[in-house]
């Protein structure tokens, strides 16, 4: 999603009203899909010559039809290094971001196609709430704990776990100690976050006893206005 003068020659000079609305992510690849064969090439021969455990996560997911075509890109690559002198992994792993809400509605059609999943919370809640969090006129919109945030990430959790794929949630909340416990009680199974968030958030998850998660979840799903939210935390920041 970031301007690459490397691929100008490729992609053109593309100047567009909305970028965040506009051809970004998995767009591109299917825009130019020789660029998507080129790169899921380049990754597959180097977790060959490196023995690397290599997983492709596509980005910017909206539809199932644009799963289905880059998966079936991926699946030709593949199959083409595997027919020749190439040590390819015998297994890579396939998922992809879920980064706007029609990806959550879809999570379970999704999850059919995708080996896991992967919360791009920061996208997912610009998205969902419609606001910029970088525009002062509407920022304060822009937060976590939102009801609707919070059920949508309850639902690829729960579509993931039905499928039996894996559900990750990266961004600013995962390492948020006060929404960590909460995303965990949703379900979600792993947390992506920098190195020196990770003692806070362990011992922020440490504190609830495992067996009162799913009344934790069951109740935040429940309420409607954030300021419910932040008080049903609270009470459970001060319980435990």
């Amino acid at each position: 999603d970031k301007p690459m003068p490397a691929l100008n020659s490729i992609l053109g000079q593309v100047a567009e009203a909305n970028p965040a609305l506009g051809l970004r992510g998995i767009r591109v690849h299917l825009a130019h899909p020789h660029l998507l064969e080129q790169q899921i090439s380049a990754l597959l021969l180097a977790a060959a010559d490196t023995g690397t455990q290599l997983r492709i996560m596509f980005p910017m997911i909206t539809t199932v039809e644009e799963l289905q075509l880059a998966r079936s890109i991926f699946d030709r690559v593949y199959e083409e290094l595997r027919n020749r002198p190439v040590n390819v992994p015998a297994h890579v792993p396939v998922g992809i971001m879920v980064e706007v809400p029609v990806a959550s509605v879809m999570s379970r059609e999704l999850a059919e196609l995708a080996d896991f999943f992967s919360i791009g919370a920061n996208d997912l809640l610009q998205y969902t709430l419609a606001c910029d969090r970088t525009n002062v006129n509407v920022s304060g919109l822009y937060n976590a704990m939102q009801p609707a945030v919070l059920r949508l990430i309850h639902q690829v959790a729960q579509a993931g776990r039905q499928a039996g794929k894996p559900v990750a949630v990266c961004g600013e909340i995962a390492s948020d100690v006060r929404l960590a416990p909460i995303l965990v009680a949703l379900g979600v199974d792993e947390l992506s976050m920098t190195p020196t968030a990770l003692p806070n958030v362990r011992d922020a998850i440490h504190r609830i006893p495992i067996q009162n998660l799913s009344e934790l979840a069951e109740r935040v799903l429940q309420l409607k206005p954030v300021a419910e939210v932040e008080q049903a935390i609270s009470e459970k920041e001060v319980r435990h």
